[in-house]
């Protein structure tokens, strides 16, 4: 067995306090190591690096202005790093950075410039690895991580405003929930305020991504995102950018795939999926947008909903069946004409059938019935009050 260490982390081993503006460095080589490196106040930094396997690095570091930097090559490595855990200090301005090469290695927590949030991890099995940061001016944010199973992974970030606590990066949520082997969750909140993530996963080889916020001051408030998965090889993706902005995703089955996209204010988006290899694409660009897609009971059928007017405008997609294919584009910005108060109803039941409208302008409703199999329609609006009701039934 091989143990080295620097003279910095040796001080540490026998006790010894550290004060402010102090460094410390270690390198370990070797298996079996442990290194555990304890600073407090302010002005600290710690670098230490531990090659091969089954070894375990331990930092925590209370105030502000302190630096972190992890590297693990091997098997069966541990890191935990802990910041602002002191009464009296917050943890601002801090930084880290870990680096973890080889297998079952778990990691970690960062909270850099927060106030009254929390981070829970719990994980339950083999190979699994966690990620949970707060930073910049995060307060009253909260951070849940479970994993249940083999080869998981979970990812929480949770990012504010270093200008304006008071206003953005507050009262913020994500809980993600793992169970099977081979999962992947991704949830992000970048200047948010008042906003949910939850990521439910149940099966393998799922993944999910959620995104709230682009950065910019008073990028995203009061957004509300769910993703449940039930089922192997599906994937979820959503981004939310504006405030009031609710996004539902639902899948029950094998190698379904959800994606959602809503830019603005008060926009809704349903996506439920029940059987396999189905396809559901929402994008919408303005406000007060709906977009519902329920894709029941078939396999194999594909809805895309595409809103990029202004305000008001509605998707109802209903398929029933297998290998069914609609497509509803409601876009002012593509003819120069502003679009609102648009409607597009889909409903296919069967199988093989197929059915487009593009909206252009104010006004304008579509209406399409499929009934049977083989169906095929394309319809296109421009301009306003115009309207079109499609019924097709039979093979």
């Amino acid at each position: 067995m091989k143990k080295l260490v620097t003279g910095a982390f040796a001080l540490t081993a026998m006790g010894f306090t550290f004060a402010q503006n102090q460094s410390n460095n270690a390198t370990q080589s070797g298996s079996d190591n442990t290194l555990t490196v304890t600073q407090s106040l302010q002005g600290n930094k710690n670098v230490y690096t531990q090659s091969q396997d089954r070894n375990t690095g331990t930092v925590t570091q209370y105030g502000r202005f302190n630096e972190n930097k992890t590297t693990q090559t091997g098997d069966d490595n541990t890191a935990t790093t802990t910041q602002g855990t002191s009464a009296i200090l917050f943890a601002r301005d801090n930084k880290v950075e870990q680096i973890q090469t080889g297998d079952d290695n778990t990691a970690t927590v960062s909270q850099l410039k927060t106030a009254q949030s929390n981070v829970w991890q719990t994980q339950i099995g083999d190979d699994n690895e966690s990620s949970a940061t707060q930073s910049k001016n995060i307060a009253s944010s909260n951070i849940t991580q479970y994993q249940e199973g083999d080869d998981n992974n979970a990812m929480a970030k949770q990012e504010g405003n270093n200008s304006s606590a008071a206003i953005v990066g507050r009262i913020n949520s994500i809980n993600q929930r793992q169970e099977g082997d081979d999962n992947e969750a991704n949830a992000t909140q970048l200047v948010s305020a008042n906003s949910t993530i939850l990521q439910n996963q149940d099966g393998d080889n799922n993944k999910a991504t959620a995104l709230q916020g682009d950065g910019a001051f008073l990028g995203g408030r009061n957004n509300f995102a769910e993703q449940i998965q039930d089922g192997d090889d599906n994937i979820a993706e959503i981004e939310q950018i504006g405030l009031n902005n609710n996004s539902y995703q639902f899948s029950d089955g094998d190698l379904n795939n959800s994606v959602g996209y809503q830019n603005g204010s008060n926009n809704g988006l349903t996506i439920n999926q029940i059987g396999d290899s189905n396809i559901a694409d929402s994008e919408q660009r303005g406000n007060d947008n709906t977009a519902n897609i329920r894709q029941q009971g078939g396999d194999s059928n594909r809805a895309y909903s595409y809103q990029r007017g202004v305000s008001n405008n509605s998707v109802d997609v209903i398929q029933t069946g297998t290998n069914n294919y609609s497509n509803s584009s409601q876009d002012g910005a593509i003819s120069g004409l502003l679009s609102w108060d648009n409607e597009i109803t889909h409903t296919q039941t069967g199988n093989n059938n197929s059915s487009s409208d593009v909206q252009y302008g104010w006004n304008n409703t579509s209406v399409v019935t499929q009934n049977g199999n083989g169906h095929s329609h394309t319809g296109s609006q421009t301009g306003s009050n115009n309207s079109i009701t499609v019924t097709q039934n039979g093979n």
